[in-house]
């Protein structure tokens, strides 16, 4: 509306223009309408586009908003994991075991008889016993001139031995008893030992008093 009242002066004078040549004297040429109709196209076109020009073009600007980036923070801790203390019980070892199965010798000998006795003896314990175990006479009265043997092989679980001992039959006729312990490689005497009844002929010899049977236990008397 604005450009239109802004175009409406320059019309009147061109309008006025055509009114005073139409009133002109024959002599002075006569514009062609069709002409002027473009004239007056063309300024009203240059008026709108000089008005079009005159606005301020405005383009708006997008400005882009920061974009927060968050930190990611670890957290840390002081807390030190102290390992728990794996405390070991010692175990104590399980006492050696024997059962005697078997005994071999003969009943009777003549005064100073050399002669043999044979234990047949089995590990009924958990520990294997050692070549060094020993066979011990209990007490010198119990003995013969019997000697200190030693198991001379290993006995596992289960398995058995044989124990020989060789004697010497006293002078004093009648009955006696001979008596040996088994001895670990701690000097710790196991099992109920190993006794042996025999007898010594001879008319002459008086009523013999047979000794008592001792049985040493674990950690019997330490034969000398």
């Amino acid at each position: 509306m604005f450009a239109l009242k802004k175009l409406a002066g320059p019309l009147v004078l061109i309008a006025a223009a055509v009114i005073l040549a139409a009133c002109a004297p024959a002599a002075t040429p006569t514009a062609d309408p069709a002409e002027i109709r473009t004239q007056v196209a063309g300024t009203v076109q240059a008026g709108l586009t000089q008005t079009a020009a005159a606005k301020p073009t405005s383009t708006p600007t997008n400005t882009p908003e920061p974009t927060a980036t968050p930190t990611l923070t670890t957290p840390t801790s002081n807390v030190t994991n102290t390992p728990a203390v794996t405390t070991t019980a010692t175990k104590q070892a399980a006492p050696d075991l024997a059962e005697v199965i078997g005994v071999s010798a003969s009943a009777t000998f003549s005064a100073g008889q050399d002669f043999s006795v044979t234990w047949t003896v089995k590990n009924t314990g958990n520990n294997t016993w050692k070549a060094n175990y020993l066979v011990r006479c209990y007490t010198t009265a119990y003995c013969f001139n019997g000697q200190t043997i030693s198991f001379g092989k290993e006995v596992k679980p289960g398995e058995t031995i044989d124990l020989t001992i060789q004697l010497k039959a006293p002078s004093t006729a009648g009955d006696h008893n001979t008596l040996w312990v088994l001895t670990n490689a701690d000097g710790t005497n196991f099992g109920r030992g190993l006794s042996y009844n025999f007898k010594v002929s001879g008319a002459a010899a008086p009523t013999a008093t047979t000794a008592p049977t001792a049985e040493p236990t674990a950690t019997g008397t330490t034969a000398p």
